[in-house]
C-alpha cells in the first residue's frame, strides 16, 4: 500500500472504497491482507468462544430433564451427539495450519448448527418448555454477532437464516399462542437489528484500525529507510572528509587520529609501530616544467605506489603537498625498511608523459620505528621519521634512510 493511498483511505474513515454494506476492500490484495491480519488478531478469542460456547451448550443440557422432560432424549442428542462434537472438532481444527483458510465457514457452521439446534429443541418440546427455550436463540444470536469474531456478512447470514427457520417452525406450531409468537418475533428481530449494527461497527473499526496500522507501518518503514539513507550519507561524508580528493588516500587529519590510536594500542600490547614519511623529489620542478596537470598525475601515480600491497592494519595517507605517510602497526624496523625500499623502487619506475617528453619520478623516504615495550609520543615518532626523510634528501635523494640510535642512517 502506498503512503498516499493509505492516507486517503484513512481520511475516508477506513472505508477504502468498500462496495456498500459488505465492508470488503475494493483491492483484492488489501482484502486478503486484512483477512490474514483479522485471523491472527482473532484466533485467541475464537478459541475462547468455542470453549465457552461448548461449555454453555453442554451445561444447559442439565436443565432439559426438568424443563422439557418429554423431549430430553431429543435435546441431548442435539447437544451431545451433534453440536458439542462439532464445536470440539472445530476447536481441534483451530490448532492446524489449514484453519486460516476455513475459519469463517467453520465458525459459521458452528453458529448455524448451534442456533438451529435450539430451534429443533423448541420444535420437539411441548409448551411451556418450548416457550422458555426461545431465550436460547437470543443468547445464540448475541454470541454469534459479538463473541465468535465472525465478520458482518457471515454473522448476519447465520442469524437471519435462524430467524427465518424459527418463524417457520413457530408459525407451523398451532400450539404457539399469537401473543407469545408476536413477542418472541419482536425480540428476535430486535436482537438481530442491534447485533447486526454492533457487528458492522466492530468490523468497521477493525478495518479502520488495520488501515491505520498499515499506514503507521508504511511510514515507519519509510522513516527507517530515510534514516538509513541519512546515516549512509553521513558515513560517506565523514569518509570523504578523511580522504584526499586528488589521490584517494586518507588525509593528514585522519592520519593523526589513527596514529594516536595505534600508539596507544602498541603500549598496551606491547608491539612495535613503524612510520614511513616520503617526499616526491623535485616536485616543484615537475610542476614548473611539465604543468600542474602533470604534477597532479604524478601525485596520483605515486599514491598508487604507496597504497599498493598494504596489510589490513596499515594506513597510507597524503601528508601534505607532495609528502606521503605510511603507518605500519606491528612492523619492526627491518620490515619497515623493506616496505620503504619497495615503495621507493615502485616510484622510481613511474614515468608520466607530457608534451615535453616523459617525466621521471623519484622519492626520498624516512623510516622511524618505536620498538615494542617503549612509549613514544606521536610527535616524537613523526619528528624522527621526518629527520630520516631529510637525511635521505641530503644524501642525494631517491633513497631510504632510517632513524637508528639517535641519528638517521641509510637503509
Amino acid at each position: 500500500m502506498t503512503q498516499e493511498g493509505a492516507e486517503a483511505r484513512t481520511r475516508r474513515g477506513g472505508k477504502a472504497r468498500r462496495p456498500g454494506w459488505t465492508l470488503r476492500f475494493a483491492d483484492p490484495r488489501q482484502e486478503a491482507a486484512f483477512r490474514r491480519d483479522y485471523f491472527h488478531q482473532s484466533l485467541h478469542q475464537v478459541r475462547v468462544s468455542l470453549l465457552v460456547g461448548g461449555f454453555l451448550y453442554a451445561v444447559f443440557g442439565l436443565l432439559d430433564a426438568r424443563i422439557v422432560p418429554d423431549a430430553t432424549t431429543v435435546t441431548w442428542i442435539i447437544r451431545y451427539a451433534v453440536v458439542c462434537p462439532l464445536i470440539a472438532a472445530v476447536l481441534a481444527l483451530s490448532y492446524t495450519r489449514c484453519f486460516e483458510r476455513c475459519v469463517e465457514p467453520a465458525m459459521a457452521l458452528v453458529g448455524l448448527v448451534g442456533s438451529w439446534g435450539i430451534v429443533a429443541m423448541i420444535a420437539a418440546a411441548a409448551p411451556p418448555g418450548s416457550y422458555l427455550y426461545y431465550a436460547g436463540l437470543l443468547l445464540a444470536a448475541t454470541f454469534v454477532y459479538t463473541f465468535m469474531r465472525l465478520r458482518f456478512v457471515p454473522a448476519t447470514f447465520v442469524n437471519l437464516a435462524t430467524l427465518v427457520l424459527y418463524e417457520s417452525v413457530a408459525l407451523d406450531a398451532a400450539a404457539t399462542p399469537p401473543a407469545i409468537l408476536l413477542n418472541n418475533s419482536f425480540f428476535l428481530v430486535s436482537i438481530n437489528v442491534v447485533g447486526m449494527s454492533a457487528c458492522y461497527y466492530m468490523e468497521h473499526y477493525a478495518r479502520t484500525d488495520f488501515l491505520r496500522r498499515m499506514l503507521i507501518r508504511d511510514q515507519a518503514g519509510r522513516l527507517e529507510t530515510a534514516l538509513a539513507q541519512v546515516e549512509r550519507a553521513r558515513r560517506e561524508a565523514e569518509e570523504q572528509s578523511r580522504r584526499d580528493a586528488l589521490t584517494g588516500l586518507f588525509n593528514r587529519r585522519h592520519f593523526r587520529d589513527i596514529l594516536a590510536v595505534e600508539l596507544e594500542r602498541a603500549r598496551r600490547s606491547p608491539s612495535p609501530v613503524s612510520l614511513i614519511l616520503m617526499d616526491v623529489d623535485r616536485f616543484k620542478r615537475i610542476n614548473d616544467t611539465c604543468g600542474h596537470a602533470t604534477g597532479d598525475e604524478v601525485l596520483r601515480r605515486v599514491a598508487q605506489c604507496v597504497g599498493r600491497g598494504l596489510r589490513r592494519p596499515d594506513t597510507a595517507c597524503r601528508y601534505g603537498g607532495e609528502e606521503f605517510a605510511l603507518l605500519l602497526p606491528g612492523s619492526d624496523g627491518h620490515a619497515a625498511r623493506h616496505v620503504a625500499e619497495r615503495v621507493r623502487a615502485a616510484v622510481a619506475a613511474v614515468t608520466v608523459g607530457h608534451p615535453g617528453g616523459p617525466a621521471a619520478v623519484t622519492a626520498s623516504l624516512g623510516v622511524a620505528t618505536m620498538p615494542a615495550g617503549e612509549s613514544w609520543d606521536a610527535d616524537i615518532l613523526v619528528d624522527r621519521a621526518d629527520r630520516a626523510l631529510y637525511a635521505a634528501k641530503r644524501a642525494g635523494r631517491d633513497r631510504v634512510c632510517v632513524w637508528e640510535g639517535g641519528e638517521a642512517m641509510p637503509a
